[in-house]
């Protein structure tokens, strides 16, 4: 089990990634739309990406002139992180959420 720092530095960046996609995390969690295994298993994957720091340097790099991250389409997240396809997923159902559509 990698040590705490160590888990919680992708837990944010997890977090941080889906924010600039517009996915609240803890809403996600809150409602029952991401399980703590799910939520468990997306800090794991990010863990064992070889890239956290190039993930801090393109985080860093959507910041907008008020220091809160841009939003972006999920489409535009890094073509190396592990849990775009959880986040695009959680974005999705967010979308048919606030639009009344709620099939998940």
């Amino acid at each position: 089990m990698p040590a705490a720092r160590v888990l919680n530095r992708h837990a944010a960046l997890v977090n941080h990634m889906a924010e600039v996609a517009g996915v609240d995390m803890t809403a996600a969690l809150g409602e029952a739309r991401l399980t703590r295994e799910g939520w468990a298993t997306a800090v794991m994957a990010c863990v064992g990406c070889a890239r956290p720091d190039a993930c801090d340097q393109w985080l860093a790099d959507q910041r907008g002139p008020e220091g809160l991250p841009e939003r972006l389409p999920v489409a535009q997240l890094p073509s190396y992180c592990r849990n775009a396809g959880l986040i695009a997923g959680l974005a999705q159902r967010e979308g048919e959420r606030d639009n009344g559509r709620d099939d998940a």
